[in-house]
């Protein structure tokens, strides 16, 4: 069992509806397409709440991806990610009950598709892809 410690177990949150989720997300940095990529994010991020709980944006897609292990949020999404940027996170989730999504809906998560959704459940994984997948095009499918 994955756990921050052997008092306190990982253990993502039980929440599958939008409307009652907390989301997560971040900013993309070092790139050529930081520009291009931070658009696509912010109109993802202004197209996806029906409303939700909330939304945090922290500054490490690491830290969001274990917060979503943790039950600290429902769920985590970005594009533009590198491979280091989110492995070990995918693999915390994964151990601690959580799913893994690409943003593309019917597309298999790949780590170098550069595109995650981390959720608490797979219900709320699916929700949250059919809100932002037919928004990856406005700015960049493939970054």
């Amino acid at each position: 069992s994955s756990g921050i410690n052997a008092e306190w177990p990982l253990r993502p949150g039980g929440t599958t509806e939008l409307t009652r989720a907390l989301l997560s997300s971040c900013f993309v940095s070092g790139s050529e397409k930081t520009t291009t990529i931070n658009c696509s994010n912010i109109t993802q991020l202004c197209g996806v709440p029906e409303p939700c709980h909330g939304l945090r944006l922290v500054g490490s897609s690491v830290l969001g991806i274990c917060h979503v292990a943790a039950g600290f949020v429902d769920a985590y999404w970005l594009h533009g990610l590198h491979i280091w940027d989110m492995a070990a996170a995918v693999v915390i989730l994964e151990e601690a009950g959580g799913c893994v999504l690409s943003t593309v809906e019917g597309e298999q998560f790949d780590l170098t598709k550069r595109r995650i959704i981390a959720a608490s459940s797979e219900k709320l994984a699916l929700k949250l892809q059919s809100k932002i997948g037919p928004l990856l095009d406005v700015y960049c499918y493939d970054c």
